[in-house]
């Protein structure tokens, strides 16, 4: 029997419309030279040609899911540089979406230690960010006793767990993580703008709490109001990314709740991944009775801030990480986070207004188009996938001669500050919300 012919109905039309795309791809193979697990292993089945053909053969019946036909597809990064790049269109990133949730159903989603590892990143702190803020405190201290680093040279923990203890961000003193306030108004004198809903996620507080911060006064001396919602939770990207789609409706649905209750004009994201998420409410909430007028209003007015200020003509400020313009410009290079440029299509507006920033000069970075392979907690899952990909991302930058690298999502921030550490270069990497 095929996957169709076994599966309940709603699952079945969903297979059913996985099987439709997959006809699209026409196997020409141009998806090879942008994929990043392709370009490190030359094994057809990494690429996104080789992942559907094996999404088809299995709905087909010519084969079944198990570990070894399941592992290509747990390894995809989700990156969706080949979505940019298909001359047929394919809907790729709907097909892996229904295939992780077929998998995740069936207990295939990668290892069992994996599983576990993604069940308490995930289902039960990530997701929860009350969670987050109690678990903060506890890991600054861990990392000021240097235990993460201690726990990052065992040889006898499993990869992940050292993966983990290595990539963890630094988490900054308590007065870094305070909490936004609930509304910020217009700064005096500047033009009213209008409303602004903030989104401030599960880990930014936490990690980048400080940039936050300057976001929201950027806004505010812009003539925006900014509001902060209380019961804004968790986006669902990564649930979503490891095929736990009840988590992410669930917590899509709240969202849709605490960010349309004040009736912003715009809802502005600083993290790449979260926008994405919140971009494809219609379609994951599609179905759901009473949900799909407030899927589309939340992803109409989704956007992130650096394309806010592109599209509203609005002048950044600066880098001035001493608190005033540095005399002499940095040499700056940007890398476009992937669910920035390729799951959103944003990547001309965010570009035009860092160019306009004063104290910095811009220099081309070769492939700051592809992934980092930071892809969530896809780093820590398969670190040394991870690795690979991003050492290729680090000759390129030395060979930009860049003193900073801007990078709008978290992640990235992660995966790029573990790398230049790790390499000794002497480069900031910093979010480009910093510019505004």
């Amino acid at each position: 029997m095929t996957s169709l012919e076994t599966t309940r109905d709603d699952q079945g039309r969903d297979l059913l419309d996985r099987y439709e795309k997959t006809l699209d791809c026409v196997h020409c193979g141009l998806c090879l030279s942008v994929c990043p697990t392709y370009e490190i292993t030359r094994d057809e089945t990494q690429s996104p040609r080789g992942r559907i053909h094996l999404m088809r053969a299995v709905t087909e019946g010519r084969l079944a899911w198990d570990a070894e036909t399941a592992r290509p597809l747990n390894r995809c990064l989700g990156c969706l540089a080949c979505e940019s790049l298909c001359p047929s269109g394919v809907d790729y990133r709907h097909m892996l979406e229904t295939t992780r949730e077929e998998l995740h159903g069936k207990g295939l989603d990668g290892s069992v230690l994996g599983r576990a590892l993604r069940n308490v990143l995930i289902t039960h702190l990530v997701s929860r960010p009350g969670r987050v803020r109690a678990v903060a405190p506890v890991l600054r201290g861990l990392q000021r006793l240097r235990l993460d680093r201690l726990a990052a040279k065992l040889p006898l923990l499993p990869s992940p767990l050292r993966a983990l203890a290595d990539g963890a961000p630094m988490i900054p003193p308590r007065r870094v993580r305070r909490p936004l306030p609930r509304r910020t108004p217009p700064s005096p004198g500047a033009p009213h703008r209008g409303r602004v809903v903030y989104f401030s996620g599960c880990v930014m507080p936490q990690l980048f709490g400080e940039l936050q911060h300057h976001a929201v006064e950027a806004l505010a001396a812009q003539g925006f109001e900014v509001l902060v919602p209380k019961n804004q939770t968790c986006c669902g990207a990564l649930a979503a990314h490891q095929g736990n789609m009840g988590l992410a409706k669930e917590l899509l649905e709240t969202n849709v709740e605490a960010l349309l209750a004040d009736a912003p004009d715009w809802i502005v994201l600083d993290a790449a991944g979260c926008g994405a998420a919140l971009s494809e409410a219609p379609h994951l909430l599609e179905g759901r009775p009473g949900r799909a007028a407030g899927a589309r209003a939340l992803s109409e007015k989704v956007v992130d801030i650096l394309d806010l200020f592109h599209r509203l003509d609005l002048s950044p400020r600066g880098f001035r990480p001493e608190g005033a313009l540095p005399s002499t410009p940095f040499l700056a290079a940007y890398d476009a986070p992937c669910h920035l440029l390729h799951a959103q299509g944003v990547d001309a507006g965010p570009r035009a207004v860092m160019a306009r920033a004063p104290g910095v000069a811009w220099v081309p970075l070769e492939g700051a188009e592809n992934c980092c392979g930071a892809a969530g907690i896809h780093g820590f899952l398969f670190p040394e996938q991870s690795r690979a990909i991003l050492e290729k991302k680090l000759d390129q930058l030395e060979r930009s001669g860049a003193q900073i690298l801007f990078s709008g999502n978290p992640g990235c921030l992660m995966q790029w500050r573990q790398g230049v550490r790790r390499r000794g270069l002497d480069v900031r990497v910093e979010h480009p919300a910093w510019l505004l």
